[in-house]
C-alpha cells in the first residue's frame, strides 16, 4: 500500500492526499483504511497547521468511497474529465 501526500508552507491549512494506492493482490485486507489512519496520524505531528485534508476517488472505488465515508470525508465537489481521441 502506499499514500502520497502534500502540505504548502504557503497554505499550511490545506494538505493534499493525491494518491492511496493497493496493489489488487493486497487488496480486502484493509490495508487502504491503515494507510489513510497512518497519513492521518502523520499529518497531526508533522503538519499541526493542516485543518483540511482533500483528497478525492473516481466514482466507481467503492472501496477507497467507503473508507472515506468511515474516516469521516465528505464530498466537497464534483469533477469530470473529458478526451477526444483524435484520428491519426
Amino acid at each position: 500500500a502506499y499514500s502520497d501526500i502534500g502540505v504548502s508552507s504557503h497554505d499550511p491549512d490545506n494538505a493534499f492526499q493525491w494518491d492511496t494506492l493497493v496493489q489488487p493482490e493486497h487488496r480486502g485486507h484493509r490495508l487502504g483504511l491503515l494507510v489513510k489512519v497512518a497519513v492521518l496520524e502523520l499529518l497531526r505531528t508533522e503538519a499541526p497547521r493542516a485543518r483540511y485534508l482533500h483528497t478525492w476517488n473516481a466514482d466507481d472505488n467503492g472501496y477507497m468511497i467507503a473508507i472515506n465515508d468511515k474516516l469521516g470525508f465528505r464530498p466537497a465537489q464534483r469533477e469530470s474529465a473529458w478526451r477526444l481521441d483524435l484520428p491519426s
